[in-house]
């Protein structure tokens, strides 16, 4: 997601650079690079010293992310121009990440303190020339693509609707016709409006993570822009100052716990699958399928970050806490720095959340149809029912590559004992004595394993482009779409389903 991020705002400004040589944009080209030159090198610098000074190991990430679209928002200045406004920027930006934060997570998002602070020390403000044609077009497709990996583009759809609503009721209301649809026109072609709500209002530090508390401080966000433009004109930067007033709101009413993880064990479960055991403190309060975000600092990490999210293995009925993963045959660092863990060491977990949990209604049938390392959330939920003494009717059915892949069968076959679990295994690369199905996950599998499709809740979990195909299929069977869960892992190749 960081990664993805970097690379789009880079890419915008490179792209701006190469339409500013064409005379394409009204913006000189060595003004660009002069202002990305800038925000960059002074990002970095305050950072690392801030860092130094707290005595804490900098994100690779965070503050490329917010000098490059400081660099997007300010300026562009020439090299005659002063840069004191920019540096003032980067500084208060990069000072927001240390100084303004609450349970060990900075508050606002950095640019918009950053902007806002330019402007009340020296009267310069963001000039958002990024909302320029054809700039724009660039923006909206570029962002789209992000805003749908994150899982956060409903946030930022409900902003733009919401804010267009607002703004053509409080000030469009008895104007022409014609002038409305200059407002429009300006609103969509040249304006920031794509960029804030694309870019700036789903960050990940700063917004809701529960997606129906997004949809509502995007509400609230838009409202108070809205509000500060019509009732409180005097007051520029409408836009940052709602984004700053929404932080604080959503910090107040999203409720995120922190944990400190402290390695107890890690034993290899199969050739390329290891489960790890962690001491969490506090006690990590979980519904059996969520998942949380961990955050691994590392040297020299690539251009994957320092950040992952795992989905927990363990049961609440357990004290300790597990985390299962692949590992492939040149890792990355996260993971690299994951596996040279000793005893004793910690990593940091943050953010639990995900509803990719069983139903409340305990009659429901369930189908889980797992994908590899995707049995990690039935591992999850399964022990719970064995330890908790709670009987569902339940089919597993369980893709891997080998039969050594499948791991934690034990578990359930204490299962089907206990509750009566249905196992179906489906291996691509069986031994010749295998009892299983032979091959990938087909139609004909879960027709034949599967009474009744249309009565049953389908959880599928496993690497993304399988879930997906899974789901387009079993919507193809007849399936209600409100009858599949999907929980995926992103990073895997799709070699466990087959449509025929």
């Amino acid at each position: 997601m960081y990664a993805l991020m970097v690379r789009f705002l880079a890419g915008m400004l490179a792209i701006a650079f190469v339409l500013a040589l064409a005379d394409k944009v009204p913006f000189e080209a060595s003004a660009i690079a002069t202002t990305t030159l800038v925000s960059v090198v002074s990002c970095y610098v305050f950072n690392l010293l801030l860092a130094r000074f707290f005595k804490v190991r900098p994100n690779p990430e965070s503050w490329l992310i917010s000098s490059l679209i400081l660099a997007l928002i300010v300026g562009p200045a020439s090299l005659s121009a002063s840069w004191l406004p920019l540096l003032i920027a980067a500084a208060a930006a990069m000072a927001s990440k240390y100084l303004l934060r609450f349970k060990s997570r900075h508050i606002f998002n950095p640019a918009a303190v950053g902007v806002v602070t330019m402007y009340l020390t020296t009267g310069t403000g963001a000039s958002w020339w990024i909302g320029v044609m054809p700039l724009t077009v660039l923006v909206v497709a570029g962002a789209i693509l992000i805003g749908y990996k994150i899982r956060r583009l409903k946030m930022a759809v409900v902003y733009i609707v919401a804010f267009l609503l607002l703004f053509f009721t409080l000030n469009g209301t008895g104007l022409p016709l014609s002038d409305n649809a200059k407002l429009i026109e300006g609103l969509l072609l040249n304006s920031p409006l794509f960029f804030f709500a694309l870019v700036m209002l789903p960050e990940p530090a700063t917004s809701p993570a529960n997606h129906r508390l997004g949809y509502a401080y995007a509400v609230l966000i838009a409202f108070g822009g809205v509000a500060i433009q019509r009732f409180l004109p005097s007051i520029p930067y409408s836009l940052e100052l709602s984004l700053l007033l929404g932080n604080i709101l959503a910090r107040v009413v999203e409720k995120i716990d922190y944990f400190t993880m402290t390695l107890v064990k890690q034993d290899k479960l199969a050739p390329t699958i290891e489960l790890f055991t962690f001491e969490p403190q506090p006690k990590v309060n979980f519904v059996p399928g969520q998942f949380l975000e961990w955050t691994l600092p590392h040297s020299s990490p690539d251009s994957r970050g320092v950040r992952r999210w795992f989905t927990i293995s363990s049961s609440p009925t357990e004290k300790l806490l597990l985390l299962t993963t692949r590992f492939a045959d040149k890792s990355s660092s996260f993971k690299t720095a994951l596996r040279a863990l000793k005893p004793h060491q910690q990593v940091f977990a943050r953010g639990l959340e995900g509803d990719f949990v069983m139903p409340s209604d305990k009659t429901k049938p369930l189908v889980f149809i797992a994908g590899g390392i995707g049995i990690t959330p039935f591992r999850s939920m399964i022990k719970y029912l064995v330890d908790s003494g709670e009987r569902r009717d339940i089919i597993l059915i369980y893709a891997t590559k080998t039969a050594e892949d499948l791991v934690f069968m034990d578990l359930f076959h204490e299962a089907s004992e206990a509750f009566g679990l249905k196992i179906v295994t489906v291996v691509s690369n069986p031994p010749e004595n295998w009892s299983g199905y032979k091959g990938q996950i087909s139609p004909a599998v879960i027709k034949e394993e599967v009474p009744d499709l249309l009565s049953q809740l389908f959880y599928v979990s496993g690497p993304e482009p399988m879930v997906e195909a899974l789901s387009q299929l079993l919507g193809e069977m007849g399936v209600p779409r409100s009858n599949i869960r999907q929980d995926f892992f992103p990073g895997y190749t799709n070699d466990l389903l087959t449509k025929k």
